[in-house]
């Protein structure tokens, strides 16, 4: 696109306004990044009648929400119109009238609720698209009106049946800050779960992970996820569980079934995401301390033993041995647990630690290993 297109957007308005809106359009997409136009907000739109502005700043904004290749120009223009317009939302922790918000950026919505069904599959991708981009914008205790709340889920929802996935993808997007927690049925967590499970598109899906609330009705269908065809989403609903999820929400049979899943997965992108991150945070949720986090596994009735030598190691490559050592409490004599703290998780992290060292011929694992006479004192 030619910059000065920008500059040729609405001759058939008002003079003055016209060329310095469009003055303003066209500095913007030749300045650097770091120049702040936002600061010449104030000036130019308290100068002028409302109307006259809008009808002049939304000829300059046809232009890029026309122009479907992503270019720099474009993308610095949308994100200075966002900021732009909800610059002057007032915060509802110094307005409790919930009902109050700000005319020009209710007026943009409503220009985007008249666009949202265009022909143009490029003009309703760039309207879902800058509709999130106008919600991201607003701080968290910015109010909307009602009424511009619901029209807004009625025309996301609409777009999430598009035919085009792309389009599917930003109408997700542009839902997240309309989901409702909690509310049990809420309609919009209810089509965001339906997309997660149903949508052909691996872009949609992973679209509604990076957004969908965490609650007692997603989370099962997080899990289910991660035998997702796709790599990607699968990484995405492996992020989900880690980062939004406390490990002690879900069942013992979950957690079986989500580590065997992720660290055994196809992808080494996937399985390195589950050991490095997922049981990172998992650790991080048992107060770092390996054995809460076996407990929480419950050893004593888990189905496959074996499987949690797996995860062991994971710890066993990621820590220094001094600092595993510590965690046996072994008596320095003996070589061997005290019996008041011997436990399943214990006894289990013992037996995998001395094999390990063993593995790596470690000098060490003569700290765990105890003498034979011991031993069978300690047995008896």
């Amino acid at each position: 696109m030619s910059l000065r297109r920008l500059s040729d957007l609405a001759v058939y308005c008002m003079g003055d306004l016209v060329i310095q809106s469009n003055e303003y359009f066209y500095l913007l997409i030749r300045a650097p990044t770091t120049v702040n136009y936002l600061s010449l907000r104030y000036e130019y739109y308290f100068q002028h009648d409302f109307e006259d502005f809008m009808k002049v700043f939304i000829q300059c904004l046809i232009v890029p929400l026309s122009h479907g290749e992503k270019h720099v120009s474009i993308e610095r223009t949308l994100d200075f119109a966002a900021k732009f317009c909800v610059s002057f939302v007032p915060d509802m922790e110094e307005n409790e009238d919930d009902e109050t918000s700000d005319p020009l950026l209710n007026g943009m919505f409503q220009f985007l609720f008249k666009s949202h069904r265009s022909a143009s599959e490029t003009v309703r991708f760039r309207v879902c698209q800058f509709a999130n981009r106008l919600l991201a914008s607003m701080p968290p205790n910015a109010g909307l009106d009602t009424n511009t709340w619901d029209q807004l889920h009625s025309c996301m929802s609409e777009r999430l049946k598009d035919k085009k996935t792309s389009i599917r993808a930003q109408a997700v997007m542009a839902l997240q800050r309309l989901q409702d927690p909690s509310d049990e049925n809420c309609s919009v967590i209810q089509a965001l779960k339906f997309h997660l499970s149903k949508d052909p598109s691996a872009e949609v899906r992973q679209a509604v992970l990076s957004i969908i609330a965490a609650t007692n009705s997603t989370v099962m269908d997080v899990v289910f996820r991660t035998r997702d065809v796709s790599e990607t989403v699968r990484r995405h609903a492996y992020a989900f569980l880690a980062e939004k999820v406390d490990v002690r929400v879900l069942s013992i049979h979950h957690r079986e079934r989500i580590l065997k899943a992720g660290l055994n997965d196809r992808s080494e992108s996937v399985s390195s995401f589950v050991r490095k991150v997922l049981l990172s945070n998992w650790l991080k949720s048992c107060d770092d301390d390996i054995l809460k986090l076996l407990a929480s596994f419950d050893v004593v009735n888990w189905t496959d033993a074996e499987f949690l030598e797996t995860v062991l190691k994971c710890f066993f490559n990621k820590f220094e041995i001094d600092d595993l050592l510590t965690c046996l409490e072994l008596n320095e004599e003996t070589k061997t647990v005290p019996l008041d703290n011997l436990s399943p998780e214990r006894a289990l992290f013992w037996r995998y630690m001395a094999q390990y060292l063993d593995h790596i011929d470690n000098e060490k694992i003569e700290k765990v290993l105890p003498n034979l006479s011991p031993m069978c004192e300690y047995i008896r």
